[in-house]
C-alpha cells in the first residue's frame, strides 16, 4: 500500500538540479543577440516553459530507464510536479512580458490563429494550475482535469511554432523549440494511444480481510511482470469505466509469479476497494517501479522503521528467501485489528532470519530516536535506515536521527504524493 511520506521537495536531487540549471542557462545563449531585451526575455521564458512541460509529459510515460537517473519513479513524479509548476510560471511570465505579436508582421491564417490559440492555452494552463493547488478537490475528479494537460500542450506547441513570434525555426533556438515540441507531443501520443501495450492483465484469485485492510493476490493471465522486493506497481481494479491506476507496494516474493498487495482504507478509492473487489475479476498491472532494492546494502547493518500500512515494503523483504548477513532491526508501530494481523505475519516471517523485531504495542509511547539508539549495537552512522509510514512518523524520526548523527545518505524513504 502507498502511504504519503515526508517530503515533496527535490532537495536530495542536487546533481540532477545542477544539470537542469546548466541546461536552462545554456538556452539563454541560443537566443540571437539581435533580439531586443524584451523579446529575449520573453523568448527565454517561452523556451523554458515548453521544455519543463515537455519533460513533465515525458516523465508521465513512466520510462523505467530514468529511475536510476532520478532515484526511482517516486522521485520522478516529484520532478513531474515541479516541472509542471515551472512550466506554468514560465508561460505566465512569457505572456505577461509580450502579450501580443512581436514577429515580422505576418498576418497569415497560421500566424493569426497561433496567437489566438496561445491565449487560449495560457488561460487553460492558469485554470489548471489553480485546480492543482486546490488540495480539497478529490483525486477522482482532479485526475480527469489533469488529462487535459496533453491537449493543452498541443495548443502551446501550435502557438510556439506558428504564431507571429521572433523565433526563426531554422536557427538554434528554433531547432530547440521544434525538438521540445516533438518530445512533448510524442509523449502525449504514446501515453494516450500506445501505453496500454505495457499493461499486464491479472486475475484476482484470493481476497482476505485484515480488519481495516484487505490482502489481495493477483495471478497473471499471460506473462507476469518482473519485480524486485520492495517495489510497487500501479494497479487499476476497473471499478469505473475510465482508467484509474493507483500505486501499491508488492508484498509477495519475486520468486513467485503471483502478486500480493495489502490495501488499507485510507481514502475514497481504497475504501471502495474493501468491498468492491471480487475473485475472478480482471485487474490491470503496470510495473514494477521503485529503487529501494538498489539502495539496500545487505552487508551493512540496517534499521527498518514502519508504522501502520507502511510495513508493506518490509514484508516484501521478509518474504524473500535470502538471509541478511548483518544486523537488522525492524521497528513496527501500529494499533487495531490490522496491526495485530501484521504482527503475526512479522513473527512468522522473521523466524530463521537475522532480524530483530521491536514491536510497539498500541498503548506504548511514540517511537523516538532515543529508543532506537538504546537497542542498536553499532554507531548510528554505520547503519542504513529505511522508513515507510505516515508523514508525521517519518518527519519526526528523520529530524531526530539526523540530530543524533545519521548522515543524510543513510536515510531512505519513498514518496507517493503523486499529485
Amino acid at each position: 500500500m502507498y502511504t504519503p511520506n515526508r517530503s515533496t521537495s527535490l532537495k536530495t536531487q542536487t546533481p540532477q538540479l545542477i544539470a537542469l540549471i546548466t541546461v536552462c542557462s545554456g538556452i539563454w545563449f541560443l537566443i540571437p543577440t539581435t533580439y531586443g531585451i524584451t523579446q529575449t526575455v520573453s523568448t527565454y521564458f517561452a523556451l523554458i516553459s515548453m521544455l519543463a512541460m515537455a519533460l513533465a509529459m515525458f516523465i508521465s510515460t513512466r520510462p523505467k530507464w530514468i529511475e536510476p537517473l532520478l532515484g526511482g519513479m517516486d522521485k520522478a513524479y516529484l520532478w513531474h510536479k515541479w516541472l509542471g509548476i515551472v512550466g506554468l510560471i514560465g508561460v505566465s511570465l512569457h505572456w505577461a512580458i509580450v502579450p501580443g505579436s512581436v514577429g515580422d508582421g505576418d498576418h497569415s491564417f497560421l500566424a493569426e490563429s497561433g496567437e489566438d490559440v496561445g491565449e487560449l492555452a495560457v488561460n487553460l494552463l492558469l485554470f489548471m494550475g489553480v485546480l492543482s493547488m486546490c488540495r480539497w478537490i478529490p483525486y477522482r475528479w482532479w485526475r480527469y482535469t489533469h488529462r487535459l494537460m496533453g491537449p493543452i500542450f498541443l495548443l502551446c506547441a501550435y502557438h510556439s511554432l506558428f504564431s507571429n513570434g521572433p523565433i526563426t525555426l531554422t536557427e538554434p533556438a528554433g531547432l530547440l523549440l521544434i525538438a521540445i515540441c516533438a518530445l512533448g507531443c510524442t509523449s502525449w501520443l504514446y501515453k494516450t494511444f500506445f501505453y496500454h501495450h505495457r499493461i499486464k492483465p491479472y486475475t484476482a484469485t484470493a481476497i482476505s480481510s485484515l480488519g481495516s485492510a484487505i490482502e489481495v493476490t493477483l495471478t497473471p493471465q499471460q506473462q507476469p511482470i518482473h519485480h524486485k522486493s520492495g517495489q510497487f506497481a500501479f494497479i487499476d481494479f476497473h471499478l469505473s469505466n475510465s482508467e484509474n491506476f493507483h500505486p501499491y507496494t508488492i508484498t509477495s516474493s519475486p520468486d513467485k509469479p503471483e502478486l500480493t498487495f495489502i490495501i488499507k482504507a485510507l481514502g475514497d478509492h481504497t475504501t471502495q476497494l474493501q468491498t468492491a473487489i471480487r475473485q475472478g475479476q480482471t485487474v490491470s498491472v503496470d510495473g514494477a517501479y521503485g529503487r529501494w532494492h538498489a539502495t539496500q546494502k545487505t552487508k551493512q547493518p540496517q534499521i527498518w522503521l514502519a508504522a501502520g500500512i507502511g510495513i508493506t515494503p518490509f514484508l516484501a523483504w521478509l518474504n524473500e528467501s535470502r538471509q541478511f548477513p548483518n544486523e537488522v532491526h525492524l521497528f513496527y508501530s501500529g494499533n487495531g485489528h490490522l496491526s495485530e494481523q501484521i504482527k503475526a505475519k512479522l513473527y512468522a516471517l522473521a523466524q530463521n532470519k537475522n532480524i530483530t523485531l521491536h514491536i510497539r504495542e498500541a498503548n506504548a509511547m511514540r517511537l523516538t530516536a532515543k529508543h532506537i539508539l538504546t537497542v542498536i549495537k553499532q554507531p548510528l552512522k554505520q547503519y542504513q535506515v529505511f522508513v515507510c509510514g505516515p508523514t508525521s512518523f517519518t518527519a519526526a524520526l528523520h529530524t531526530q536521527l539526523k540530530e543524533c548523527g545519521l548522515p543524510e545518505h543513510c536515510w531512505h524513504n519513498e514518496n507517493f504524493l503523486m499529485r
